[in-house]
């Protein structure tokens, strides 16, 4: 039997393996290339690349956010941080 309630996956795997591309390539600083993307996503359309960018950093708003550098042709996940945690974490804290 099939259930009709279930919920609608945020992301496809397409997206969610884009995501995780994105997110190690990002752990080096270098990122990945825009074109890379796109090979994962499955498309060539510069306006599907774009919405699932605003989708990600929508839906990922408060943990971070992917940036898409024009001049390198290449997308980066930073973290975000807030006032909160710097304090506590003691991040800023010069020894």
């Amino acid at each position: 039997m099939i259930e009709q309630n279930q919920p609608k996956p945020l992301l496809t795997n397409k997206e969610r393996m884009a995501l995780s591309e994105i997110l190690i390539s990002s752990r080096s600083g270098d990122g990945i290339p825009r074109r890379r993307i796109m090979e994962l996503l499955g498309t060539r359309l510069d306006d599907e690349f774009n919405l699932f960018l605003e989708r990600i950093n929508e839906f990922y708003s408060g943990i971070f956010k992917v940036l898409y550098d024009k001049d390198m042709d290449r997308c980066v996940a930073v973290t975000r941080v807030d006032t909160y945690s710097m304090t506590h974490l003691d991040i800023l804290d010069e020894r």
